[in-house]
């Protein structure tokens, strides 16, 4: 369903069904249409210290009609249907150790390279205890029909470092259309 431009009226025009469903019924209904999905990624692989590492959503949670994200194929995509404001929360963990710093990127339409498409935005935490970590980003990003978002895990601890479960699985994240 598109957003239709709404008309405007004139004196004395005559409101008919077709009309009022086309300008207000079927354009409330696109504002109100909520696109969520919840992911999870399970992989507990090392990752190499300096270096951007493709996250793998493998676990879906919920998700709408509006995104259309597959478990096998393309698993480290998460492909949006409808254009929208969008917004993303994630949470990659850990294993303790307090060397460096560990970080999250989303990029856009990257096709599984940190240099690739679009980077929408980066988050890095320093990590000062021997307690475990979380890399965490909370953001908004415009989207097109059949854009599609990828995540980067980083961490820079001087070695290989294994990510950690936050909420039982080492990465969640949230997508939510928040407006068209």
């Amino acid at each position: 369903m598109a957003y239709t431009t709404p008309r405007t009226w004139t004196a004395a025009e005559k409101v008919t069904a077709a009309l009022m469903n086309t300008h207000v019924r079927d354009n409330l209904a696109f504002l109100y249409t909520q696109e969520f999905g919840s992911y999870t990624a399970s992989s507990t692989a090392n990752v190499t210290t300096g270096t951007f590492t493709l996250v793998a959503w493998d676990g879906e949670v919920e998700e709408s009609s509006g995104l259309t994200h597959d478990n096998s194929t393309n698993n480290s995509r998460i492909p949006v249907t409808l254009a929208g404001l969008y917004e993303v929360n994630i949470s990659l963990g850990w294993t303790a150790n307090a060397t460096g710093m560990r970080g999250v990127m989303v990029r856009k339409n990257a096709a599984g390279s940190s240099g690739g498409g679009t980077a929408l935005k980066q988050s890095y935490n320093a990590t000062p205890t021997t307690q475990d970590a979380t890399a965490t980003l909370l953001w908004t990003v415009r989207l097109a029909a059949s854009d599609y978002i990828e995540v980067f895990r980083f961490q820079s601890s001087g070695g290989n470092l294994a990510p950690k479960a936050v909420d039982a699985q080492p990465g969640v994240m949230t997508v939510r259309r928040v407006s068209g």
